[in-house]
């Protein structure tokens, strides 16, 4: 007998069958009578769960945006206030393991958010998202200027904002190269990360 606990609910097999259905034909695309056909109700039934199809994408990408926020909010925590993170490997370490860990848990919606998501209520979440880690890295450079006045923190807003875009290209071409392995993947955001981290040590003469 198969214990109660391990049954989907209908909210979850509702949820799964939306994940494939709108990483198949993205937000426009996606039709609610396909996945109300795949969990085997009727598409009236899918609204006791969610308010619309625009909710219950949120509902699909809701795991992607919490550990993408939680990441980028803790960029500016006591551990990362430090010169360290130019040089110590294990700074470096973690930053790159953040990264990947999103691609390895969420790659497939990763990619419905950044290029699939016209039309949503989440459709200008890739440009969200930018101005969202250029405003935490301005933050960081203040805080860092306050820990250690020697550093030359007087970078430009918009060279900011473009490394904070370069940052969203590298995870979006990862999301769109399907054929990329685990090991080409981690190599790239380790070179990503060894790269930006020095060229900052650089620009602000730590």
């Amino acid at each position: 007998m198969v214990e109660q606990n391990t049954i989907p609910t209908i909210r979850e097999s509702i949820l799964k069958a939306a994940r494939t259905e709108f990483t198949r034909a993205g937000y426009k695309g996606a039709s609610l009578r396909k996945i109300a056909q795949e969990v085997g109700i009727v598409v009236s039934n899918i609204y006791n769960y969610y308010e619309s199809k625009d909710d219950l994408f949120r509902a699909v990408l809701q795991p992607l945006l919490s550990d993408i926020d939680r990441m980028l909010y803790h960029h500016n925590d006591e551990e990362f206030l430090t010169l360290s993170v130019f040089t110590d490997e294990s700074y470096q370490d973690k930053m790159m393991e953040d990264s990947l860990t999103i691609v390895r848990k969420h790659r497939d919606i990763l990619h419905l958010a950044l290029f699939q998501s016209g039309g949503s209520s989440l459709e200008n979440y890739r440009n969200d998202l930018i101005r969202r880690q250029a405003q935490i890295g301005e933050e960081y450079l203040r805080l860092m200027k306050q820990r250690f006045p020697n550093l030359r923190v007087d970078v430009s807003p918009f060279f900011v904002h473009v490394q904070s875009a370069w940052w969203v290209t590298i995870m979006g071409e990862i999301a769109f190269h399907q054929d990329l392995t685990d090991e080409e993947i981690t190599r790239s955001l380790q070179e990503f990360t060894l790269y930006g981290t020095g060229g900052w040590k650089a620009l602000l003469n730590a």
